[in-house]
Formats: C-alpha cells, structure tokens, sequence
C-alpha cells in the first residue's frame, strides 16, 4: 500500500479510529466504498488503526457477504 493510499484510508477511516473495536464495521464500510473491496494491505491497516487483531477484522469480512475480498 503507498503512501497516498494509506493516507486517503487514514482519511476515510479517521473518525473510527477513536471507537476501536466498535468503528470496525464502519471502517471497513468506508474502505470498502473508497476502494471497492478490501484487499490484505487495508485490512491490516484497518486493524493498527483500530487496534484490534487481524484476525477480527478478517472474521467479520468474512463473515459479511457485503464485504469483498
């Protein structure tokens, strides 16, 4: 993932980093409109931005249907 596009992640997510565990739907929402689906380099940054294990963020994606991979 380069720089800009971390940058523009930080910038989607950026009001569910406070929430932690609890913004990880949203955030991922976010990143899912931005970039039209999740790829293994914006779940891990979801998952340092929100402090919560990779794991979690790879469950609930999925576990989601709405959620591409």
């Amino acid at each position: 993932m380069t720089v800009v596009e971390t940058s523009a992640l930080q910038t989607a997510i950026g009001s569910y980093i406070p929430l932690r565990r609890s913004g990880l739907l949203p955030a991922l929402h976010a990143a899912q409109k931005l970039y039209g689906w999740i790829s293994e380099d914006t779940a891990t940054e979801i998952a340092k931005a929100l402090r919560v294990p990779l794991a979690d963020v790879h469950g609930v994606i999925e576990f989601y249907s709405l959620f591409y991979n």
